[in-house]
């Protein structure tokens, strides 16, 4: 490592007039900076003015194509659920090829379109594997990487209150698209420290001592606030704090597939997407079993 001026550690946010020699980044110690390189190699190199997602893993690519193979109903539904669009590069009939792009680190998909079809993926990823449609390998089909994406998915909509029509209509969220990666840069950054540190502690690694994950939790509420108001957004800076209650329920999601988690995204207590079957939707709509209006 090289030395700087002063500088906080992305890891412990001590202060320190040291910096990774590659990218500049600081880092109080070489414990700090192995303990976030399994995420950091990734960004080492990459321009810090927009976030980019890592290509997916070779797990996740094996994940993936069981996701779209399967081309169910309820995945088909998660599809539309997390916006994955034509826009956006999908294409039918193609997604195998398209995956096979982005699980290459030398995927010529331009940003952000590129990582904004891997954060889609994550996503779809999370929910086949709670709705046991990917295999589960006896191994957790989690990183950091997707931890941050279902993190973001969340916070981008959240759960609506009792008797609210919408959590987006009480928020004032609208869409960003792919330009969340430029203007909550700083966010998914300081996400992934997180995570990155939680996968970690869950392997039974031992952490740089001069961190402890909630008060990492606790300066991440305070950066996402500053980064959210820098980018002129006071609506979602009161939505996308990180408290304690929001990392725990993730945690939960991420530690297994955990039956309040799973109802809480909206699917049934053993993982498979809720579905009404034709009669029970005309019960709750009023219609009669003999009526022949849709």
């Amino acid at each position: 490592m090289e030395q700087l001026v002063q500088g906080v550690c992305l890891v412990c946010s001590k202060a320190t007039k040291q910096k990774c020699s590659k990218c500049g980044e600081p880092f109080c110690s070489t414990k700090c900076q192995k303990a976030l390189w399994p995420t950091h190699k990734w960004l080492c190199d990459k321009p810090k003015y927009i976030f980019t997602l890592a290509p997916l893993s070779q797990l996740e690519l094996k994940q993936a194509k069981a996701v779209v193979s399967s081309m169910e109903d309820k995945m088909i539904e998660a599809m539309k659920n997390v916006d994955i669009a034509e826009s956006d590069g999908w294409r039918e009939g193609n997604y195998e090829n398209l995956i096979n792009d982005l699980a290459d680190p030398a995927c010529e998909l331009s940003e952000p379109s590129r990582s904004a079809m891997i954060h889609e993926m994550h996503q779809l990823i999370r929910v086949g594997w709670l709705a046991k449609v990917v295999p589960d390998d006896s191994e957790k089909p989690i990183s950091p990487w997707n931890d941050l994406c279902v993190t973001w998915g969340l916070f981008k909509h959240p759960v609506p209150e009792e008797g609210q029509a919408s959590a987006d209509a009480a928020t004032g969220w609208e869409s960003l698209g792919p330009s969340h990666f430029t203007l909550y840069n700083a966010f998914h950054r300081r996400m992934l420290v997180f995570w990155t540190l939680k996968h970690l502690q869950r392997q039974g690694k031992a952490l740089p001592p001069t961190v402890e994950l909630h008060q990492l939790n606790q300066l991440s509420e305070v950066r996402t606030m500053a980064a959210c108001q820098a980018a002129a957004n006071r609506k979602l800076a009161a939505q996308v704090v990180l408290n304690s209650a929001m990392m725990g329920f993730i945690d939960d999601i991420t530690g297994g597939r955990n039956p309040d988690a799973a109802t809480k995204l909206g699917l049934n207590p053993d993982g498979s997407l809720k579905k009404e079957d034709d009669d029970g939707a005309k019960e709750k709509n009023g219609a009669g079993a003999n009526d022949s209006t849709a």
